[in-house]
Formats: structure tokens, C-alpha cells, sequence
């Protein structure tokens, strides 16, 4: 869990930076608000309440919304401080706005239709402009210019001298080549040409020329002027339901996948108001960070100005977001929207945590918004990625934000972030992915959703593993799979390269010495082909060294250093070259013509830009043949033209002919398609996203509507489960199961044990424990309230056959894979044959125990390893099938919400010792010795808690002794007493920086197994009394973590029966050492009991780990309730 950083008076009505990322606060918060609505208007909060009850008719809707987003911007202002910077920014509405009349009214009704193009060019604006600035009686300007029209429009006959000169200098202006926004009018187009080339037979080149400045951001920010002169050109055709750029024209223009409200943006946008834009823009497109300019364009395709230029609505979207983001706290107001937005009647606030938990594979755009609907549904997501992700600066997730400026960094200087799948590695610096940072912050911040890099489904998990870890569906975001490859003989040829991985070498890792050399030649026609043809030629302009000065060279050190992702030289001399001048060329081969591509057709101003920046369009060639050289090397590309077969020289030849699905869905058992979902093995759901749908593959936006579109399938067939099944009831907020007890309202608080709330009826309740030993299983009764334990009942042990045992050595510290779920049945089957056992001892039926706490076998355990690290463990356990041969409800995985949280995941027993030792002096130690040893100091008062694993316990020494004989262990120290130990070898084992790290601290079982390689030239009683001697000098060196030394200790665990081990202690630790069975314990099952205690507090949400036992930000709940089919009888 991220610990947030507060900042005093940042926000009203006593809201925390917490606050906004806490479901219950977000619900207070939309409460206020109604509030601050109805003050201002009763009839519309009456409207906005029975619209979130009811449906309502698109116009309808439409009609409240706009209604209702000036309310909530003024809310906004009042609520983060900034009521001065929003009215200002509504005032640049209203100061812009004569601009967009006179434009209408006069530039274009009259100036544009008064001359010819051929009579308004004879015109000489340089003289009429000083003619028209002594009218103005002031210096010329476009807006004092549209001022002064629109007046004398009003008394023509007293202005007509001045009008005549606004005519001819408005029309010489509408004909200039880069007219100002005033002049700019939309030209008629021809889907046949719909930008300018020049041709040479086959081979297209452009006109223009853009002088591309390296991979820095290539695209400047939209002006807020031209953003509005487009939305006062949008007709706002909503109000008659002719919207096609958000409904679609036709089959071909379907307008914005996403069904955005775009002419209900313009409207509000065209009044002034910004922030009330961007909350109708998020109501379906909340990650609108992703989309916007220079990505999208279906809404601009499908403008209901089919004849002429469209309304340019991504550029409207992208301005609106930024002027919002450059408010002060405009981060955070963006944030905000993402989860609280009144104008989202459907889902205005979060909803509390369902317990269910959703694997999303990939992080790319369909991923990421798929998680944040996911998120909003109350649902954990746990996403991976195949790429490595670098984790952002920590201060970013904990701390609020003031300023954009600050979170944004030049691309040029950009760390490669791993994260947004195609939106990072796809997609040029046409697009400023400081956007993409944001959206994963949006994400980041979120208690319920983690991320987990260079993880690829089929290769290092299956859907098998995923399932059998717990997560109750899985939503396959993989975007595009293999690249589809060359119909001509090309293996083993050097220079050919797949576009996409070209592509993510370039973006992702960095390289300084790819291999690409003019000229290239790349196959397709797609927006792939155009990214890639633009960067290689980039690329290799920057590279080609021949033309730096050898003075530059020397200034800059060796090649890589000059040609480094982040310190390209921008030397004049070489800068300010052509490719062609720098003897690089990059052509795009594509088999029919420039208008049949799909890149043409689907975003032709991408196509453009390529082309002005030098690369060049062979159309009609279709590849026959590839030349090589004498060293294997490609040196031209035979192809089929009208007119016959050329040779077109080649020493780079990159390949975008289209990709196919992941090799791994063919090898997997799904079937039964319904929707989005398919059906594994006839039992779990899984579902498919972005490029993995046919109908919604193509780019950025309609991968993200994908996950729009068929997230509520995820939730109704996650619902479909709810009888039986496993639920989460550690999350924030309340749990879903309310079967047991009262449960708080939420899992935080300073108080403990805070009983205000919570149910003190005792429960009957069963514990069970395998520890890292892997000897058998304890079982243990009692009754608890979960505050104190009101009466012990019998306990249970049955060692596991020698099979299970070695089975599960053999397994420990890997991650469990599918070859483990026989093991793991096996493991849960012995469980509920203990779980009977103690049954029928205590003369009890399965009715009579209200839950079981099922620790289950820990095989793998990394804990994190500094602050902002998420720690990872693996129990394997079927609570399900538990719950279900047993009839008992069984809470496990109790690590997994405080190892989401930022916990160590470890240890869970404190709270136990400290019920069990409520009435023994203090400051107290229970020390446990298992597999790995651990320590709880208890101090005076109820706050005062430490706990940690101290270093090995019988682990090692066990080890030792079934390496080197037929016994399971040293039994009572026996062997230990015969040994001598060794101080050097015992003096290099301490200086492990384990020992000295500060507390809270987590060990997994294998952590000290090179320590065996240290012993093997021992005798063997040496190594066991070594070895046991390195416990017990581990636990002294715990005492340097501890508020106060203990006055006492108590043992418990298998260690307590060691006796040679318990000598060492007492000399070493200078105090009483008594094992708890003299205090009426049970040592052997203190675990198990422990456990039966833990799952009484789990049923209640009381916590379960502390900030001083696993290093938690706060008192935190967690584990999971599963409830098992019923049986027949």
C-alpha cells in the first residue's frame, strides 16, 4: 500500500491527499457535492439523483450534462483552491471569442467570397496591415482586428473605409500558405488526395520538408486559440442526434470507438468551460491521457464534413486536457475525474472492494484501461507485462502534485518507463509520453492494483498456474503477437529485421548500435510501416558520423557517448541537414497504390508527416527476390512493378506485413466463446482485449474500447460465482461475505484492536499449520472473539509421507509452476484428513466450526528489500477444495494483502503471543524456532509490538542432517552436543547484511542454503553444532532491533525441543529462557492455534499485520474466505 504524503490546506472540506484514493471518502465527497448542487439548483439535483436510478434517452443525458458540468467545475475550483486560476481560464474563453465570430460572420460569409484567389493575392498585406492599425489605434493583432470588424459590422455606413481595407487584407490572408487562425478556412478535399506529393513513376515524395530534431517530442503543444477555432467550427450536431463523429457515418466511419460525448465537449468548451470539457470527455474516456492528437482520428474521420476539412477533435481533447493539467494541482484534478466524475452517472464514485481478483496480461492501452474499469468495480488487478518496467520516482506515487511542468521531462531525457505495451515501443515521438507516465500513475496509486514486469503469459505463467494461484479470472491484453513474415526466401540474410522488434530495441532498451544502414527499405503500408520507415531514417541520420566535424567527434568523446538514446549531439553543422544530405534515404514498398494503404486510409496526416520528413512512397512493387552480397548481406530487393521487375538497392530491409495472434492461445484448452469471454477447460473464464479481437484491432483507441466495451462481461461472469468460491476480506473498505459477524468499516485505524464495531461474540474456530520444516501438519481448536482467547481445545498432528515431504523440499524456494498442482491437491487432501482427525477426537461436527485458518505450504518467499518495493510469496493450498471437503468456511492466502500493501509478508503470529501473553510481565520475547526462526518482543502497552525473523532456524540444520544421514533432524540437539563449533566460519555468516538490517524483515526458508557449502569440509558433528550455534547467535544479534531488551524469553516451535540449542541461547542472551509449554502452552501447535485466531480477526477486519511486524503503513486486515460447494447429504 502506498503511504500517501499529506500536504497542509491543499484541499476543502477537511479531505486528505489519502482521501482521494479511499472509496468510502470519494462517496462522502460526491455526497458534498450534491449538497453544493442542490444550494444552487434543487431541479437539478432532482435530475441528476433520478438519472442515476433510471435510463435515460441519449438527448436526454446529453441535455443534464451540460447542464451539470458548470457546476462541477466551479465545485472543482472550491474544492482544490484554484476558483482564480478556473475563472481566469473561463475568461480566455471569453477574450478569444470575437476571433471566432469575426471569422464567421465576416471572414467567412463575406472577405473569403469578395475576391477571387487570383484578385486577393495582387493584394500586398504588409501595407494594407499599418493602414488598418490607424483604425485600430492600436498595435495590429488578429483579436483587435476581429474587435474593431465586429463593431463596424454593426454601423456599416460610418465604418465602410475601414471595411473595405479589412475585406482585401482579410482575403489576401485567407490565401497566404500558413494563415493565421483568423484567416485559416476549411478547403474541400478528395479522398483521392488528400495531401500533395510529387511523383517520380512509382515513387512518391512530398513537397514539404520538416526538419525532424532527433527523438525528442516532435509534435508542439496544441495553442488554445486554434483548439477553439475548432470547436466553434464543430456544428455541435448532437442536438439533433446527427453526432457521426461519435455514432458513425457508415460500416467505414464508425466514428469514435470510445462513444465519446465530443459534441457536448465543444459546447462546453465554446462557453468557457475547461474543466466541465474534460469531465464530459472522461465520462467514456477516462484515459484520455492516451488518446488525442497525433493518435486518433476516427471521430475526425466520421465528422459530418465529409466534403471539406473535418472539426480537428483530437486536437481539441489534447488542448482541454492540458490547459487543465497546467493548473495548479491539474494532475490531481485529472486524477480525481479518473474515479469521482457526477457527470458518470453509471459509475460516479468506486465502488467497495468486490474481493475478487483479475490477472491482466499486458499493460499496453486495451491492459491499462481494462484495469481502470476493473479498479472502479471494486476488483484487485494484478497486472504483468513481458518487458522490464522501471518503477517510477516514489515521490510521484506518495506525494501530490502541483505542477505538470514538474512531472514532465524531454523525451530526449526520458527514461524508457516499459509500461504501455505499443504506446512505448510502437509509437514515435510524434506523441509525448509523459502522458503514458501519467496514466500508470493513475494506476499506481491504487491500493488494489499491482504490477509485476518481464512476466509473460505462456512462457512464464500459464493460465493453469494463474488460476491455481488464486485469481478468479484472467483478461488476455497481449496485443499484437508474432510478426508475419516475408513470402520470399530470407533466411539468414543479414539487414532484415522484423518492424516490431526494430521498434522496441529503438525505444525500449536503448541501443546505441543497432544495425541499420541506408538505404532501408521497408514492406508494408500500414501505420507501422510509417512509425518504423520514420525512425529508421531518423536513426540512421544521426548516425551517419562522416558528416560531423572531427572537431565534434573529439568533443564528444567515443561513438557510443555521441550516439546514446539520451545524448545525441545536436551539432549545427550536422543538424541542419536534409537525410538526402546525410546520404540516408528511407522508402516504404508497398504492393497497390498510395490511397489503397491502410495507412492512407486510416490517419493519411501520419502518412504526410513521414513523407515531409524525407521518407519516400514506392507503390505498386511487390517483392520478389532479395540480392545479397558476397558476405550474406542484403544489397537490393527485386520487385514486381506495372512495368516490369527493378532492383531497388537495399541494405536495411525492416518487415510490417502484419502480425499474428501469441503462439500460446493455440496451445491452450479454450473454447465456447461468448462475447469477449471464452471458456478454459470448461471451467474458468477468460477474456480477450485490443489486437486478440478482430473487431477492435487497428489502433491505440479501439484497443482501449475493447476494454470499455467488454469489462462489465468480466464483472457479470465474475458475479455468476458469488455462491460458492473464494473472496477477498482484506481490502480496503468493507469485505463483500457479510456471513460472520459484524465487519468495521474499513481495515485502518490507530487503535489495534478497535472494538467499537466490531462483533465480540466468540467463534469456534479451527487452525492449521505446515510450516517451513515440511515435517506434518498441526491442527489446532478454539475460541475466540478475536481480542482474547476464551478457551483451548484439542490439537492434532500427522507428519506427511515421506513422498509429500521430499516433494516438498524439493520444490522450496521456486515459484510454483503447473507441475505442482498435483502436489498442491495432495497437500490440501492431508489437510482435510487432519481436519476430521481432530473432529472426531473433540466430538465435534463440521457445523460446529465457524471458520478454519489455512495457513497452507510456503514454497517461495522474497520479501521486498527496500521502501516502495513489492515483495512476492507463493503458498500453495487449495482454500476452495478445503472448504469443500471439509464443509467448513476456511480463510487463507493471509500474506497476500499485506505483501500488496508493501509488507513483509511475514511473521502473523505476534498479535497471537500478544493476546496469549496479556497478563506476563513486560517487555517480553516469544521466540519461534521453525524452519526459519523469528522473534516477537512485546512491550507495556497495546501499541508496542516488534516482530521479525531473526536468521535460520532448524532449517539448515535439518538440511544438514538428511543430507548426511537417514534422520529427519537432531533430535533434542543430540548430534549438536557431540560437535565443536567453528568461530571463523560462525564470525563470516554474521557479516550477512541480513543481520544487520533494520526491522521489520522477512526471510524465505532457502535464504541461507549457500551456508551448507561453507560446512561440507566439516565433520559432521561440527557442522550441526556450527550451524546450530549460528541460530542462536542470530537471535542475539536480533536484540541490537529491539525498543528495550527483553526481561524474559519464551521459546515455542520445534527449536524449543533442541536442547543444546537452548543452552547456546542462554548463554548468549543473558535472561530466562523458558519454552511456553511451562506456561500452559502448546508449543507444538502455537502456530496452528495462531492461525484459528487470525481467522476470527480476518472474519471481523480486525488487523491482522503492523507497521512493526511486517512493515505495513498501518494497522491492515487481509486474508480470504472461500466457501466450498455443498456436499449431496
Amino acid at each position: 500500500m502506498i503511504q500517501f504524503v499529506n500536504k497542509p490546506k491543499f484541499l476543502s472540506f477537511n479531505f486528505s491527499f489519502h482521501d482521494l484514493y479511499d472509496a468510502s471518502a470519494l462517496e462522502k465527497l460526491d455526497n458534498i457535492f450534491l449538497s453544493f448542487l442542490e444550494e444552487h439548483s434543487l431541479d437539478l439535483t432532482t435530475r441528476l439523483k433520478n438519472a442515476r436510478q433510471s435510463s435515460l434517452t441519449k438527448m436526454e443525458e446529453s441535455a443534464l450534462l451540460i447542464d451539470l458540468a458548470p457546476h462541477v467545475e466551479d465545485f472543482m475550483g472550491i474544492f482544490f483552491g484554484i476558483e482564480k486560476e478556473i475563472q481566469t481560464l473561463q475568461d480566455l474563453t471569453y477574450h478569444l471569442a470575437p476571433l471566432y465570430r469575426c471569422k464567421r460572420l465576416f471572414v467567412q460569409r463575406q472577405a473569403a467570397k469578395a475576391y477571387s484567389q487570383e484578385e486577393a493575392q495582387r493584394f500586398d498585406g504588409s501595407y494594407l496591415q499599418p493602414d488598418i492599425a490607424i483604425f485600430l489605434k492600436e498595435k495590429y493583432s488578429d483579436l483587435a482586428f476581429a474587435r474593431h470588424t465586429l463593431t463596424a459590422l454593426e454601423d456599416r455606413e460610418a465604418h465602410q473605409e475601414f471595411l473595405t481595407l479589412a475585406t482585401r487584407y482579410a482575403a489576401w490572408s485567407i490565401h497566404q500558405d500558413k494563415p493565421t487562425t483568423l484567416f485559416r478556412l476549411p478547403r474541400k478535399t478528395n479522398p483521392e488526395s488528400l495531401f500533395p506529393v510529387n511523383r517520380e513513376e512509382n515513387l512518391l515524395r512530398s513537397p514539404d520538408r520538416i526538419q525532424r530534431k532527433g527523438f525528442d517530442c516532435t509534435t508542439p503543444s496544441v495553442h488554445t486559440r486554434d483548439a477553439l477555432d475548432q470547436a466553434h467550427y464543430c456544428i455541435l450536431c448532437h442536438n439533433q442526434s446527427k453526432d457521426s463523429c461519435a455514432k458513425g457515418l457508415s460500416e467505414g466511419l464508425k466514428g469514435c470507438p470510445l462513444g465519446q460525448k465530443i459534441s457536448e465537449m465543444n459546447t462546453l468548451r465554446t462557453q468557457g468551460y475547461v474543466l466541465g470539457a474534460l469531465a464530459m470527455i472522461m465520462v467514456d474516456n477516462p484515459m484520455v491521457a492516451a488518446t488525442g492528437h497525433r493518435i486518433c482520428n476516427d471521430c475526425e474521420k466520421a465528422c459530418i464534413f465529409q466534403k471539406q476539412d473535418p472539426v480537428d477533435i483530437p486536437s481539441i481533447e489534447s488542448e482541454t486536457l492540458d490547459s487543465i493539467l497546467n493548473l495548479p494541482w491539474g494532475v490531481e484534478i485529472y486524477s480525481l475525474l479518473s474515479r469521482w466524475n457526477p457527470l458518470n452517472l453509471k459509475r460516479p464514485f468506486p465502488k467497495h472492494p468486490s474481493g475478487y481478483r483479475v490477472l491482466v496480461a499486458g499493460m499496453g492501452p486495451a491492459g491499462f484501461t481494462l484495469a481502470h474499469y476493473l479498479l472502479n468495480e471494486g476488483h484487485q488487478v494484478h497486472g504483468i507485462d513481458r518487458f522490464k518496467i522501471e518503477p517510477l520516482p516514489s515521490h510521484l506515487s506518495t506525494e501530490p502534485i502541483r505542477e505538470w511542468s514538474n512531472f514532465k521531462t524531454p523525451l530526449s531525457q526520458r527514461t524508457i518507463g516499459g509500461f504501455g505495451g505499443v504506446m512505448e515501443y510502437g509509437i514515435t515521438p510524434r506523441w509525448d509520453k509523459n502522458y503514458l507516465d501519467l496514466v500508470r500513475l493513475l494506476l499506481e496509486r491504487r491500493s488494489l492494483f499491482t504490477l509485476q514486469d518481464r512476466t509473460q503469459l505462456g512462457r512464464d505463467l500459464s493460465l493453469s498456474t494463474a488460476f491455481a494461484q488464486g485469481f478468479d479470472h484472467v483478461a488476455l491484453c497481449l496485443g499484437a503477437g508474432r510478426s508475419n513474415t516475408l513470402s520470399i526466401p530470407h533466411e539468414g540474410i543479414k539487414g532484415i529485421i522484423p518492424a516490431a522488434r526494430f521498434l522496441v530495441d529503438l525505444q525500449l532498451k536503448g541501443r546505441n548500435d543497432l544495425e541499420i544502414e541506408s538505404p532501408i527499405l521497408v514492406i508494408g503500408g500500414g501505420l507501422t510501416a510509417v512509425d518504423t520507415a520514420t525512425e529508421a531514417l531518423a536513426y540512421a541520420s544521426l548516425k551517419s558520423l562522416s558528416v560531423i566535424p572531427e572537431s565534434a567527434k573529439r568533443e564528444s568523446g567515443t561513438q557510443e557517448k555521441i550516439f546514446s538514446k539520451t545524448n545525441f549531439p545536436w551539432v549545427p553543422a550536422f543538424a541542419g541537414m536534409t537525410p538526402e544530405e546525410r546520404n540516408c534515404r528511407a522508402t516504404i514498398v508497398y504492393r497497390k497504390t498510395l490511397q489503397d494503404s491502410p495507412a492512407y486510409r486510416l490517419n493519411h496526416k501520419e502518412l504526410q508527416l513521414a513523407m515531409a520528413e524525407g521518407v519516400t512512397f514506392r507503390e505498386n512493387a511487390t517483392p520478389l527476390e532479395i540480392l545479397v552480397d558476397a558476405e550474406g548481406h542484403i544489397e537490393a530487393l527485386l520487385v514486381q512493378t506495372s512495368t516490369g521487375v527493378e532492383s531497388l538497392p537495399c541494405r536495411t530491409l525492416l518487415v510490417a506485413t502484419g502480425t499474428l495472434p501469441p503462439a500460446f492461445l493455440e496451445q491452450e484448452d479454450l473454447d465456447e466463446r461468448d462475447g469477449v469471454l471464452l471458456s478454459y477447460k470448461g471451467e474458468q473464464k477468460v477474456s480477450f482485449f485490443g489486437d486478440l479481437n478482430p473487431a477492435y484491432e487497428g489502433n491505440v483507441v479501439r484497443a482501449m474500447a475493447s476494454a470499455k466495451d467488454g469489462y462489465p462481461q468480466i464483472c457479470e461472469a465474475l458475479l455468476e460465482g458469488m455462491q460458492g468460491g473464494c473472496f477477498d476480506l482484506g481490502s480496503e473498505g468493507k469485505g463483500r461475505y457479510k456471513g460472520f459477524g459484524e465487519p468495521n468499516s474499513g481495515n485502518r485505524g490507530r487503535n489495534i484492536n478497535n472494538t467499537d464495531t466490531t462483533h465480540k461474540r466468540p467463534l469456534i474456530a479451527l487452525g492449521l499449520m505446515s510450516g517451513t520444516s515440511g515435517d506434518g501438519i498441526d491442527a489446532a481448536l478454539l475460541e475466540t472473539d478475536g481480542l482474547s482467547i476464551k478457551s483451548f481445545g484439542p490439537t492434532h498432528f500427522i507428519p506427511y509421507p515421506e513422498p509429500v515431504k521430499k516433494a516438498i523440499l524439493k520444490a522450496y524456494g521456486h515459484v510454483p509452476g503447473p507441475e505442482i498442482a498435483e502436489l498442491e491437491r495432495t497437500i490440501t487432501e492431508l489437510h482435510a484428513h487432519v481436519v476430521a482427525e481432530l473432529l472426531r477426537k473433540a466430538g465435534l461436527q463440521p457445523k460446529n466450526i465457524e471458520v478454519m485458518g489455512f495457513h497452507g505450504q510456503t514454497l517461495y518467499h522474497k520479501p521486498p528489500q527496500r521502501h516502495g518495493e513489492r515483495g512476492e510469496t507463493h503458498i500453495i493450498g487449495d482454500g476452495y477444495l478445503l472448504a469443500t471437503l471439509t464443509q467448513v468456511p476456511v480463510i487463507d492466502q493471509f500474506r497476500l494483502n499485506d505483501i500488496a500493501h508493501g509488507g513483509q509478508g511475514a511473521p502473523f503470529v505476534p498479535l497471537f503471543h500478544q493476546a496469549l501473553a496479556k497478563n506476563l510481565p513486560k517487555p517480553l520475547a516469544i521466540i519461534n524456532i521453525g524452519g526459519v526462526a523469528n522473534i516477537t518482543w512485546i512491550g507495556p502497552r497495546d501499541d508496542e509490538l516488534i516482530a521479525f525473523d531473526t536468521g535460520p532456524g532448524n532449517g539448515l540444520i535439518d538440511d544438514w542432517v538428511r543430507e548426511n544421514t537417514d534422520l529427519p533432524w537432531d533430535e533434542n540437539g543430540k548430534i549438536a552436543a557431540l560437535g565443536q563449533v567453528n568461530p571463523k566460519l560462525l564470525d563470516k555468516w554474521l557479516i550477512h547484511a541480513y543481520f544487520n538490517q533494520a526491522a521489520p524483515k522477512s526471510l524465505d526458508r532457502g535464504t541461507f542454503k549457500v551456508f551448507l557449502e561453507d560446512v561440507r569440509p566439516l565433520p559432521f558433528e561440527d557442522g550441526v553444532a556450527t550451524l546450530t550455534a549460528l541460530t542462536a547467535a542470530t537471535l542475539e544479534k536480533a536484540l541490537d532491533h529491539l525498543s528495550e531488551r527483553p526481561t524474559s524469553y519464551l521459546v515455542a516451535g520445534g527449536g524449543a525441543h533442541n536442547v543444546t540449542l537452548l543452552r547456546m541461547m542462554a548463554d548468549r542472551l543473558k535472561a530466562p529462557i523458558t519454552k511456553v509449554s511451562d506456561q500452559g502452552w502448546d508449543g507444538d501447535a502455537l502456530e496452528a492455534q495462531a492461525f484459528a485466531y487470525l481467522a476470527v480477526r480476518s472474519l471481523k477486519q480486525l488487523p491482522l499485520s503492523l507497521p512493526g511486524t511486517t512493515g505495513v503503513p498501518y494497522p491492515l486486515s487481509g486474508g480470504r474466505l472461500c466457501l466450498g460447494s455443498r456436499s449431496e447429504e
